[in-house]
């Protein structure tokens, strides 16, 4: 039987060599987070690329690898609180010099196998993938009743002087309205707001103008939908959570692959609170209990 020494001095060696291979571990992390990173700036500058296909895969290939070096880790850290609970029940428990494979998994991560390949110059990408949801659908011969509010507050030079009679007509959208007839996503907004904002940003002229400036957004900006994921998911969480960049990568990865989300309803969430409400009855199948703003979608006739 092991004295008591010896039984220390073999967890001791059991535990550093753990410790090297958190180390190890923590190396590898830090390299693949350097690389999304990277990703990130190419991803944030542009909305479309030549090759959508080879960044998913890239991001697809950092996400996997990402979550076997955390993993590893946290097998690790366990055995290292194990080998301590054992000491301190018993000082003449045997601990193996050895530990046998079966105590604990270890996955190879394959930072080499990640096919980083350099950008081409953008141009536009031809198949836009389909947002899917169980949000109501508009018909195109159905009246819009907030598209048709904001035609009518239009504003133009000759109108400049009419700001106050303009404004006056506009209310609180509680709606998330994308269009492919218009090919535009307008954001829900409260007319307080807009007030806010046109006080703090006098460069624009009126609220029409901030609505069509800041709430009005293009649909061609969403056209590779996982891509505007990891966008918009990233910018909740870095311009509007205030977060750190790693946590903002780490949710832009996580809802990259969420093909029944659909983009412009991350972009259209105040606060991570919302998307996590969204995203929980997203899960469930209930999205008839969402009702922080309603999300309607006008789509083009199928032929």
């Amino acid at each position: 039987m092991m004295t008591d020494n010896e039984l220390k001095t073999q967890a001791e060696n059991l535990q550093n060599n753990l410790n090297r291979l958190i180390n190890s571990e923590k190396e590898k992390l830090e390299i693949l987070l350097d690389c999304l990173k990277n990703l990130n700036d190419i991803i944030q500058e542009e909305d479309n690329f030549d090759n959508p296909t080879d960044l998913l895969d890239l991001l697809s290939n950092i996400k996997s690898n990402l979550d076997t070096s955390r993993a590893n880790i946290s097998t690790f850290e366990k055995a290292i609180k194990n080998i301590d609970n054992s000491l301190s029940k018993s000082n003449t428990e045997i601990i193996s010099s050895e530990p046998n494979s079966g105590d604990f998994a270890i996955t190879e991560t394959k930072i080499d196998t990640i096919p980083i390949k350099e950008i081409e110059s953008p141009i536009e990408i031809t198949e836009a993938e389909i947002p899917q949801s169980s949000n109501e659908v508009i018909d195109a011969s159905e009246e819009n009743q907030v598209t048709k509010l904001f035609e009518q507050n239009s504003s133009s030079p000759e109108n400049n002087g009419l700001n106050s009679d303009l404004e006056t007509k506009i209310c609180d959208n509680s709606t998330l309205l994308i269009s492919e007839i218009q090919n535009k996503v307008l954001l829900p907004f409260s007319v307080s707001e807009l007030e806010k904002e046109l006080a703090e940003n006098r460069h624009y002229a009126n609220l029409q103008d901030i609505i069509d400036t800041k709430y009005t957004i293009p649909l061609d900006k969403y056209k590779n939908a996982a891509l505007a994921r990891f966008k918009e998911a990233y910018n909740l969480m870095r311009k509007k959570e205030k977060a750190s960049i790693t946590s903002s990568l780490d949710l832009a990865l996580e809802l990259t692959f969420n093909n029944l989300l659909n983009p412009a309803i991350i972009t259209a969430c105040k606060n991570l609170d919302e998307l996590d409400i969204y995203l929980d009855y997203l899960s469930s199948n209930e999205l008839d209990k969402f009702d922080i703003f309603e999300i309607k979608y006008e789509m083009l006739p199928t032929k």
